[in-house]
């Protein structure tokens, strides 16, 4: 909890093949959560994806920026 009705979230994962072609990948989502009220609250949400062997015609890393309105029931 950053202060009042604002707070900070991180989650990563990261995963590795255990057999046949060798995949690195890593998964990690930061962002802030702002409450507006009780039921509802805003997310703006920085996403970052790596993989080390991608499909064929695909990047390495990906950087997606989410901005959101959410329900909590």
């Amino acid at each position: 909890m950053i202060g009042g009705d604002l707070s900070a979230f991180h989650n990563n994962s990261w995963s590795s093949t255990l057999s046949g072609r060798r995949n690195d990948i890593f998964k990690s989502q930061t962002g802030v959560r702002y409450e507006i009220t009780d039921l509802l609250y805003l997310n703006f949400e920085l996403d970052f994806d790596y993989e080390s062997s991608p499909a064929e015609g695909s990047e390495n890393e990906d950087l997606t920026m989410l901005i959101g309105i959410g329900v909590e029931l």
